[in-house]
């Protein structure tokens, strides 16, 4: 049975992303000229480079936490299948199950999207 994962982007991890980017450029612009200055690193050229730097962070740091939380948290759906199931996995609900070796009626065949998502 191969395993598809469901709504990877959800939205915990579309709302820690952009904290996480501005959380790590706050602490660069505010917290990297007390530290550059008591290695006794700061200039007026590093400082210069501390906005730049600071954004080049929260974009380092929001691509590596966009990689990591997608893998470590899952949204808790999946999608199951082999040649004779289709079966929608979800820790809040049932499985739905779709027989594939019986005809499916795709014009009959019908869910609800109970929350919005990305795809209207």
């Amino acid at each position: 049975m191969q395993h598809l994962a469901v709504d990877a982007e959800h939205l915990g991890i579309r709302v820690v992303v952009p904290l996480l980017a501005f959380v790590v450029l706050l602490v660069v612009v505010f917290v990297g000229p007390s530290l550059l200055d008591s290695l006794g690193l700061y200039s007026s050229v590093v400082g210069l480079l501390l906005i730049p730097g600071a954004i080049g962070a929260a974009i380092g740091a929001a691509y590596v936490g966009d990689r990591l939380l997608k893998r470590y948290w899952p949204s808790g759906r999946e999608l199951l299948f082999d040649e004779r199931n289709l079966v929608l996995k979800n820790k809040r609900q049932p499985a739905r199950v779709i027989r594939l070796d019986v005809r499916v009626n795709l014009l009959t065949w019908r869910f609800v999207v109970a929350r919005r998502g990305r795809v209207p």
